[in-house]
């Protein structure tokens, strides 16, 4: 009966309603929560659950999804059973917070490293191995960082896209925010590039291809393509290698409404700093190995549409240096055909179509088209294999006055003579200047010009011409082999 009693006193009031139990030992709770069949309240006691060893735990016959109980042996602590195992229920403990720390899990434990992942919570920046970033996204400046997609575990890479912001959706001209790529900050002398890389194209395999700079922004704001070198003073160097027709730098254009020009090359400098000044400059100097043959380009243009006017190349100098030269080519290569400057047109119907057009504006001295060859074994200033050579203007050749024996230069045209006790005018060996003409002339009151093949050679048959009386003259040509008269008075 006293054991009754003790009972009673220590569990309060016990009452049943609606099948719901409340377990009290303070006064006032009679009903249970509505959610709970077993509702156990207290203010100064705690509610203890069955406690058992890790052995006699793991004993529980058919234990319950749910079952709860406290292991007293080995990792101690509240157990809950779900889907078929054990686990124990627990809190991480946090370490002490450093502000801009972002936590990580191993899985068991909760850490901080802000050295290395850092959030400024204030200007909403992330810095990777800095504490004070300077931008949205900043990597600490002690060391070189890479940003990269890691490679695909089954196929071809995935693409990287790096877009800036595009204008509001809807709105009315408006732009789109630009994308600025920036090197390194320099200090004094020193200076940073931009580079762009891609793989080689290797053979047939599974080896990776390494990595080559096609194009190079360098500090001074000169570019290199296909190529690291750089050159002092160009502002955009392409170079090309190794394929059978190799065009280091190929520009196209074509259906425009006035003016196509696949190249347009401008120089325009004043002031006495400069000295020559060139719109396009085009040079070709490396011989293509074990051949004989071939045809090399300084600058070559392609300029094809139905427009008003169709360049290839179009150059353009407006300079004030002491020489100026829109379109400049060199070609110094040990093959068959080498051409500073080469101009093809195509056309059809009544068109017009110039291989190499020339104008002259302004100046002192203007020079549509100049042209100077030298150094050869045959030297062509001008040279055309068919058609005809035509000119709205006058001509200007070469004269030059003689007053004693002279032998005629391959810069010579016209030759005026004034001798009055007679001189020779000696030609060149007609067999190395086929084609060449010259016009010689007696001018003086007195004296004969004597006009002397080179060694053997004749004019029209004999050795020697004589111009005998003042104002006399003789256009001869050579036919590679003797010298022809073509007119004479």
């Amino acid at each position: 009966m006293k054991k009754l009693v003790l009972f009673i006193a220590f569990s309060g009031i016990i009452s049943l309603m609606y099948s719901q139990t409340v377990v009290t030992d303070t006064s006032g709770y009679t009903t249970a929560d509505g959610s709970a069949v077993l509702d156990v309240r207290s203010t100064t006691k705690g509610l203890l659950l069955p406690r058992l060893t890790s052995t006699q735990k793991a004993a529980v016959s058919s234990p319950a999804d749910g079952l709860i109980l406290y292991q007293s042996s080995g990792s101690t602590g509240l157990y809950l059973r779900n889907n078929g195992s054990w686990e124990k229920l627990g809190t991480y403990t946090l370490p002490s917070l450093t502000s801009g720390s972002v936590l990580f899990s191993d899985g068991s434990t909760i850490s901080q490293d802000n050295s290395n992942f850092y959030w400024d919570n204030t200007n909403k920046r992330l810095g990777i191995g800095t504490t004070t970033p300077t931008y949205s996204l900043s990597f600490g400046g002690n060391t070189s960082r890479s940003l990269w997609v890691e490679r695909n575990s089954t196929t071809s890479g995935s693409n990287l896209t790096i877009e800036a912001g595009g204008a509001q959706s809807g709105g009315t001209d408006l732009s789109g925010g630009n994308l600025i790529l920036k090197s390194g900050i320099t200090t004094g002398t020193g200076r940073s590039d931009i580079l762009f890389q891609t793989p080689e194209t290797g053979t047939s395999g599974n080896s990776d291809n390494s990595f080559t700079s096609r194009m190079i922004i360098w500090g001074n704001g000169s570019v290199s393509l296909g190529t690291s070198t750089w050159l002092t003073n160009v502002t955009l160097y392409a170079y090309g290698t190794g394929n059978t027709n190799q065009q280091t730098f190929y520009s196209l254009a074509e259906n425009g409404t006035a003016e196509n020009r696949a190249i347009w090359g401008k120089s325009q400098v004043t002031g006495s700093s400069s000295t020559n000044n060139y719109g396009i400059v085009g040079e070709i100097k490396k011989p293509l190995s074990g051949t004989t043959s071939g045809v090399c380009f300084g600058v070559y243009g392609i300029g094809e549409g139905s427009s008003w006017k169709n360049y290839g190349v179009y150059g353009e100098s407006k300079g004030t240096g002491s020489e100026n030269v829109g379109v400049y080519g060199i070609s110094q290569t040990t093959n068959n055909v080498n051409y500073g400057v080469w101009g093809a047109a195509y056309g059809s119907g009544t068109s017009t179509n110039y291989g190499v057009q020339g104008y002259s504006f302004g100046g002192t001295t203007g020079y549509a088209f100049y042209a100077t060859a030298t150094n050869a074994t045959t030297n062509y200033a001008f040279y055309g294999s068919a058609g005809i050579f035509k000119n709205s203007g006058s001509v200007e050749l070469p004269i030059v006055a003689k007053t004693s024996t002279y032998t005629a230069a391959a810069t010579d045209y016209t030759i005026y003579c004034d001798n009055s006790s007679g001189m020779t005018i000696d030609l060149p060996a007609a067999s190395g200047c086929s084609g060449r003409i010259y016009i010689i002339k007696n001018v003086g009151s007195s004296g004969t010009i004597t006009v002397d093949g080179n060694s053997g050679e004749t004019i029209d048959g004999a050795t020697t011409y004589s111009l005998s009386t003042q104002w006399s003259s003789i256009m001869i040509q050579s036919n590679g082999s003797n010298w022809l008269i073509l007119s004479k008075n």
